[in-house]
């Protein structure tokens, strides 16, 4: 129950929907997914409007269509590259993150009539004088966030050095550090990110025409009728243009696509939602500033932090029964058995803990069992790290002097309770140190449950810093709250381990019997 609380309090706080847990779906909400990370103008999050509410045209064009279909718009966040399979494994309806569709169909998606149309542009830095054009970039480096659409197109130039990015903010950073040679991204995205870097340079020629689609499931060809409808009624009625608008991108080519005459292009910083961008991305310039911003994103921070608390505490519970169990049976289990015990322990040790995750999150539902994002995780850590405590387990266990099994078992105990009350009780105490740094490595971990669609801390960071563009403040705060949480339990530990050291049991026990002789 309170796990439940928990997951619904940071998803709601995150726009989300508690639906996404359970797998749930209304056909009066229409649930679609987006990665704030792509940021301004497709979607970002606003610490100074509403650091709960996503921002964006990608935003508005779908609340607009959910307005007019009569339904509850939720929001659900899931990265870049896990968009698709996500949408393909029911967890959301929708997705509209400024997707280009295919020329070839995919397998199980369908995608909606064009809501946008722009361009594919190169940017490079200000002093760059060789490239000017696709092929005279063969033999650079040039960064982009990577679609069909973009490696058909460049399949005819083969000399290009590609460097694959998932968001804006990094690949313009690497333009400027001179880590890459050139930028290939969309109108919407080089309009707002080059406007705030004075050291580069969008070339005039465009590489070639896009359009913007929202995707869906195969299997749901109703929403897609329902969809198009509503996005021919928008752009006949004048609200698609008043979006886009709002968001600078009335462009020759969307305005073609509308069949209305061009628009002169507006300065930028009279522009609604590019001023609303300036206001993320600019630093405090006053303490009020800077206090008020970090008071929005805490609670954020806070939620956060309990769903990766409350994730790693599970999971590391599970591994620790799970890998007594498996040290038990690798130590005195009949040969068979023991045997199988080694196998599991070597293949959770090497293979890596994401491609666990994947499988159990995005595999498993092939053969019909499909788990909440949360149990997923739970699942996926739990079984890794258990591979790690049976080791503990074993080392500790063979700590043990083998005199301590044969006393016991002198004494009239089955091997079951010399386990149960000598051996095992032993070598917890050895076992605790190693115990604790795994815990502390597994609250790290935690952060790959966002990649399966949890928001936890690391997420978080992730996407406010990406929308703040302030990765170093967020950052500092990010760590000092894993060290907030972390340390509390190296504590405990800490005491834990002095309580059940083999000395001070001794002593307790000469001290206890001490005292009942003096009574």
């Amino acid at each position: 129950m309170a796990r439940q609380i928990l997951f619904f309090s940071v998803t709601v706080l995150l726009g989300g929907s508690p639906l996404m847990a359970a797998g749930i779906s209304s056909p009066r909400v229409l649930r679609w997914a987006a990665n704030p990370e792509s940021g301004p103008p497709y979607a970002f999050f606003s610490w100074k409007q509403s650091s709960k509410r996503v921002n964006g045209m990608d935003a508005d064009v779908i609340r607009e269509v959910a307005k007019r279909l009569g339904c509850e718009e939720r929001f659900y966040i899931n990265d870049w590259d896990n968009l698709i399979p996500g949408l393909r494994r029911g967890l959301y309806d929708v997705v509209i993150n400024g997707i280009v569709a295919p020329e070839r169909p995919m397998p199980g998606v369908i995608f909606t009539r064009p809501y946008f149309r722009g361009t594919r542009q190169l940017v490079i830095r200000r002093d760059e004088e060789k490239i000017v054009n696709l092929a005279t970039a063969q033999g650079y480096r040039v960064g982009l966030i990577p679609d069909a659409c973009t490696h058909e197109l460049l399949e005819a130039y083969p000399g290009i050095k590609l460097l694959y990015y998932t968001d804006e903010y990094e690949v313009f950073f690497d333009l400027k550090r001179g880590q890459i040679d050139a930028i290939l991204m969309d109108s919407p995205g080089v309009l707002y990110h080059s406007s705030i870097q004075a050291d580069t340079r969008v070339l005039e020629e465009a590489v070639v025409e896009l359009e913007y689609v929202m995707a869906l499931r195969a299997e749901d060809g109703e929403w897609l009728e329902r969809i198009n409808r509503a996005l021919e009624e928008m752009k006949a009625d004048g609200s698609l243009l008043a979006i886009m608008r709002y968001w600078g991108l009335c462009q020759k080519p969307f305005c073609q696509m509308l069949g209305i005459p061009e628009e002169p292009l507006p300065e930028l910083a009279s522009v609604p939602g590019y001023r609303q961008f300036l206001e993320n991305v600019q630093s405090p310039t006053s303490w009020q500033e800077f206090t008020e911003r970090y008071r929005k994103i805490l609670p954020l921070l806070g939620q956060a932090a309990l769903i990766t608390l409350e994730l790693s505490i599970v999971s590391m519970g599970i591994a620790v029964l799970l890998g007594l169990l498996l040290a038990l049976l690798r130590l005195y289990a009949p040969l068979a058995i023991r045997w199988l015990a080694i196998l599991w322990i070597e293949f959770l040790r090497g293979t890596p803990l994401l491609i666990q995750l994947f499988f159990i999150f995005y595999g498993l539902p092939f053969i019909g069992i499909s788990l909440p994002p949360f149990w997923a995780a739970v699942l996926a850590l739990g079984l890794n790290y258990s591979a790690f405590e049976a080791e503990n387990y074993r080392a500790g266990l063979s700590s043990v002097p083998r005199a301590q099994m044969e006393a016991a078992r002198a004494l009239g105990m089955t091997q079951f309770q010399a386990l149960r009350h000598v051996i095992v009780p032993q070598a917890f105490s050895f076992v605790l140190p190693p115990m604790t740094n795994d815990f502390i490595a597994l609250l790290k971990d935690s952060s790959l449950a966002s990649l399966v669609t949890m928001v936890e801390l690391t997420k978080t960071y992730a996407l406010l810093a990406n929308s703040y563009f302030d990765f170093f403040g967020t950052g500092l705060v990010v760590a000092l709250v894993y060290l907030l949480i972390g340390l509390p339990f190296s504590y405990l530990a800490h005491l834990a381990e002095r309580y059940m050291s083999l000395e001070k049991q001794a002593y307790r026990g000469v001290y206890a019997r001490r005292r009942r002789n003096r009574g």
